[in-house]
């Protein structure tokens, strides 16, 4: 997840560069970027890296062909340099479009920055109803859940594929995060899904 931080470093310091083309897209990109991170600023007002680098990657994700054609960029495979570039993509519209939410983002640090955990197993079981839960079988013979429940970086066509993970060997990187449970009427620490590789 660290190239992720690394595009959104780029936001936060106000460091911005225009892109070579203005593409309408990149602008619809931006606005949803600034739309997802002012509702997170409304339950969460001291937002982490990754709250941001989740809402980019959202917004981000319908245009995979497109970024990819004009910009050079593989959503799908992003290291260092091309999360950077799509930080200053997507960065500097977002400084055009929501100036003072971006300014606001500026006190956010790697002190912010949610601990991640690293599971490797085999899909067992995969569940879906409001969110795809993946119950998986740990090298240490301990079963797990794993909630997808946000964008999720991988080399794997998740999305669409996802059922294709049964009895699959995966390396899971999750965070674990506090959400309220209805069924319960209290907060719930799950491991929530960041990043899936293929073993």
């Amino acid at each position: 997840m660290k190239k992720i931080y690394l595009l959104l470093i780029l936001i936060t310091s106000f460091n911005f560069t225009l892109a070579q083309e203005d593409y309408d897209y990149v602008d619809k990109i931006a606005q949803d970027a600034c739309e997802c991170i002012s509702q997170k600023k409304l339950t969460k007002p001291d937002l982490t890296s990754e709250d941001l680098g989740g809402c980019l990657l959202l917004s981000a994700k319908d245009y995979k062909v497109q970024l990819a054609k004009d910009y050079d960029l593989n959503l799908d495979l992003l290291d260092t340099k091309s999360g950077e570039k799509l930080g200053q993509t997507i960065g500097s519209r977002m400084a055009f479009i929501c100036p003072t939410l971006v300014a606001s983002l500026g006190n956010i640090s790697e002190e912010n920055k949610v601990e991640e955990h690293r599971l490797v197993g085999k899909v067992k079981a995969i569940n879906a109803e409001t969110f795809i839960v993946l119950e998986v079988k740990t090298t240490e013979g301990k079963t797990e859940k794993i909630y997808w429940l946000d964008f999720v970086n991988s080399d794997f066509d998740l999305q669409n594929n996802y059922q294709e993970l049964k009895d699959k060997s995966i390396e899971a990187i999750y965070v674990n995060e506090e959400l309220f449970d209805a069924r319960i009427n209290e907060y719930r620490k799950l491991k929530v899904l960041k990043t899936l590789n293929l073993q």
